[in-house]
């Protein structure tokens, strides 16, 4: 008896399997590296798309030194920066120095007085003493306009030796600051590469899955000539190869177990067989001592011959019990011989009453026969009807004499059908019989039945028991349907 082991959530994978096969194990190491791609690329992509972005700048500065503007801000900030407590000569110098590198652009320099001072070139629309008001004026029409300007206070804003101004032409920039390294966009194209990519790993990763247990699902439904699943090859020691190994041990002891059923049906058929010729030779034994007892009936008293009578009837039942169960089994074997051919059942049937009528006289029955003058013919075995037959009567005979009735009787049906009637007036099947060994008969009756296509209905009460037997549609000869 295998012993049941309580799982253990955090346990990675089953302890049959070795974690490399695991599918778990290769899921979360799909789960991991997707992850690890996702923190390396992203930097990666950056770094690449980077370099030619920076290469670019580099070679459009180089073409047109006015089009970088956030460049010219931060050196324009810079070298002002560096002129905190020159004198005027410097200040002029840089102002010249800077024209000279762009002979475009406009300098000029407002003093720690207000008073513009050095304005390269010469610009009217400048005030020459500074108020707040034009500072302020100036600021904000400056601010994202055209020309594009850049304020930078000498020394830097702390210091208070007034401010330089440069003025470039717009339409002079064609790169007015340096790009973000990637863009909301560019971010999102990646994720969604990335995302992309890792759901084609996974649908490829489950559909693997998924097509080794369709194939697991067709090989269960292919069985042999046993009617038991073959067995499956294992690819892989993973989950799904434990399950085809846990598939194949259930098919191999299924198989050992359907061997060992059939050995021991044989085994009982084959004790079977053997018991009822063992039980039929002691069985003719006594019947003949029997009826050389009852020859000498003139010595024998009253009480010995009703002794003897009992004798007699109780080694019959035998015999017909030792003939049932042999039967039985021989059925059952699929060896008792079965030749279906086109039979006049009215003609078979009152033959069979025919032979009864004397046991039925005996028994003091009253006997009422309804059969049709013409031929009704079913697809059946002569010698298994005429055994239903005899198996009916003995039955009407042994459990239900103290009715002392029996009807048979045939009828054509309207559908073209027909239909043979059995009736007894005895206690009905529900009450238990002095005699017993009617359950084989009965089976008997039902395989038979079964073999040769014909179908029972019994209706059975305390006034009687009644066997209606119809064929199928299949065993009908010339059928008027």
């Amino acid at each position: 008896m295998q012993k049941h082991t309580k799982s253990r959530w955090w346990r990675l994978t089953d302890s049959r399997v070795r974690w490399r096969h695991s599918l778990l194990v290769k899921y979360l190491s799909l789960v991991v590296c997707a992850m690890m791609l996702f923190f390396f690329l992203m930097p990666l992509a950056t770094i690449i798309l980077a370099i030619p972005m920076y290469w670019n700048d580099q070679m459009k500065e180089k073409e047109n030194p006015y089009a970088n503007g956030h460049t010219l801000m931060t050196a324009w900030h810079a070298e002002t920066k560096l002129l905190k407590g020159s004198n005027e000569q410097a200040i002029e110098k840089l102002l010249a120095s800077w024209k000279v590198k762009l002979p475009k652009a406009s300098v000029f320099w407002i003093d720690e007085k207000g008073m513009t001072r050095s304005m390269l070139p010469e610009q009217k629309s400048l005030p020459k003493q500074w108020t707040a008001q034009d500072s302020i004026a100036f600021m904000k029409n400056s601010h994202d306009g055209d020309p594009f300007t850049v304020v930078s206070f000498i020394g830097g804003e702390a210091a208070k030796e007034g401010f330089v101004v440069i003025q470039i032409p717009r339409k002079l920039m064609t790169y007015d600051g340096l790009q973000p390294l990637y863009t909301s966009e560019y971010a999102f194209a990646i994720m969604m590469s990335l995302t992309l990519l890792f759901i084609l790993f996974s649908w490829r990763f489950f559909y693997r899955i998924q097509r080794r247990l369709r194939e697991l699902e067709r090989a269960m439904a292919m069985t042999d000539e046993q009617g038991i699943p073959v067995t499956i090859s294992v690819a892989k020691e993973d989950e799904i190869g434990q399950l085809q190994h846990s598939f194949n041990r259930m098919t191999s002891e299924l198989r050992a177990s359907r061997k060992r059923e059939q050995e021991e049906e044989e085994l009982r058929k084959q004790l079977i067989a053997n018991l009822s010729h063992d039980i039929r030779t002691p069985l003719t034994t006594i019947r003949t001592h029997v009826h050389t007892i009852q020859q000498e009936n003139d010595v024998l008293q009253e009480r010995s011959k009703t002794s003897l009578r009992v004798i007699v009837q109780k080694c019959e039942d035998l015999a017909h019990l030792v003939d049932n169960l042999l039967s039985y089994t021989l059925l059952s074997a699929k060896r008792y011989t079965f030749h279906p051919q086109a039979v006049d059942v009215v003609r078979l049937v009152r033959e069979s009453a025919a032979a009864w009528y004397p046991m039925w006289e005996k028994h003091q029955f009253e006997v009422e026969v309804n059969l049709p003058s013409a031929p009704i013919t079913w697809d059946v075995d002569q010698m298994w009807m005429k055994r239903i037959l005899d198996n009916v009567y003995q039955n009407v005979v042994r459990h239900a004499s103290s009715g002392r009735y029996i009807r048979i009787e045939m009828n054509q049906l309207p559908n073209g059908s027909s239909e043979l009637v059995i009736q007894d007036k005895g206690p009905g099947m529900k009450v238990t019989s002095s005699n017993k060994g009617a359950g084989i008969g009965l089976s008997i009756i039902e395989m038979m039945l079964k073999e040769m296509q014909l179908e029972q209905e019994v209706f059975s009460s305390s006034n009687g028991t009644t066997l209606v037997l119809t064929p199928k549609r299949g065993n009908l000869k010339n059928p008027n349907i």
